[in-house]
């Protein structure tokens, strides 16, 4: 299950993968090498393998630092594995990035989780869950602010789904609501 990375000698060869990628983790391995090996600015990576936004090749070239197996892992699962996940994961220690990459295999997180627990771990050294409570508590609290109403977030971490309860205070406070909602009666 171990794919290796293709060998890239040169400029060409680095042309030539990028228009047979068949995932952004090759990309990112192409747009790297260019940068390290060949001493490619972003510009001319840019010119070079004909990206038009700025942003792509520098997100791609960061995540094009991950070590062989990480990107291969990557490569390997690319509907568990995002870029948008791979930008979180970047960001930590080598020594735990692959360990991140696998549970994310395993849990299915969206990007903006995996960014969450990233930022959590940078703090405290953890990597762990509690952080998603930390997030749905935040949107209790804000989304009761501007309803002003209480409102309570009940969240399945392994089905990634749950219940959002809205109260109110008497039936003409229900129909205010329920317009706020869009719902309209016939």
């Amino acid at each position: 299950m171990y794919m290796q990375l293709p060998l890239l000698f040169d400029s060409e060869d680095a042309k030539n993968l990028w228009r047979h990628a068949t995932s952004d983790a090759i990309r990112a391995y192409t747009v790297y090498f260019l940068t390290t090996q060949e001493g490619f600015t972003n510009k001319a990576i840019r010119e070079f393998l004909r990206i038009s936004t700025v942003y792509e090749v520098t997100h791609l070239k960061r995540c094009g630092s991950l070590s062989e197996e990480e990107l291969t892992l990557w490569h390997n699962n690319p509907q568990s594995i995002t870029l948008a996940h791979v930008r979180a994961v970047v960001s930590l220690p080598d020594s735990i990035r692959l360990v991140v990459l696998r549970d994310q295999l395993v849990h299915k997180r969206s990007s903006r989780s995996l960014e969450i627990l990233a930022r959590h771990y940078k703090k405290t050294g953890q990597f762990s869950e509690q952080t998603q409570d930390v997030d749905i508590k935040q949107f209790e609290k804000l989304i009761s602010e501007q309803l002003g109403r209480p409102v309570s977030i009940s969240h399945q971490k392994l089905k990634q789904n749950g219940q959002l309860t809205l109260s109110y205070f008497g039936l003409d406070d229900l129909d205010n609501l329920l317009t706020l909602l869009g719902y309209k009666a016939s």
